[in-house]
């Protein structure tokens, strides 16, 4: 797989995942904000561990359609990536962690709008 379409792919994936993982958090620590708590005190989650399989077994074709891309034009003119680079580049994290970010407010808000309590 070519660097290019293992960036989209690592992108993708860990975009979703980050989501997820956001989501799980922020609605444990915002439980009571958003209504995420029952009758007696205790907690409901935000997403079960079914939900959480599930998105993990849908993301994997779309990821792998990514590193079907036809090339661009121009890839083997542009030099190669510098030999300390890594995998995920620092810009790429960000990119990650603001896809992320925006996964969970949506998903949390669309659940505290949706809930009775919320």
């Amino acid at each position: 797989m070519r660097l290019v379409h293992r960036r989209k792919f690592q992108r993708y994936l860990l975009s979703s995942n980050i989501g997820g993982v956001m989501t799980v958090f922020f609605g444990v620590l915002l439980a009571d904000a958003i209504g995420l708590t029952a009758q007696g005190g205790s907690l409901v989650l935000p997403l079960l561990a079914t939900q959480v399989l599930w998105i993990n077994l849908t993301d994997g074709a779309p990821a792998l359609a990514l590193g079907g891309d036809p090339t661009d034009a121009g890839t083997m003119t542009r030099p190669p990536p510098p030999l300390g680079e890594g995998v995920v580049t620092r810009r790429m994290w960000a990119g990650i962690m603001f896809v992320g970010a925006a996964m969970a407010t949506g998903v949390l808000l669309v659940l505290d709008a949706s809930l009775p309590a919320g």
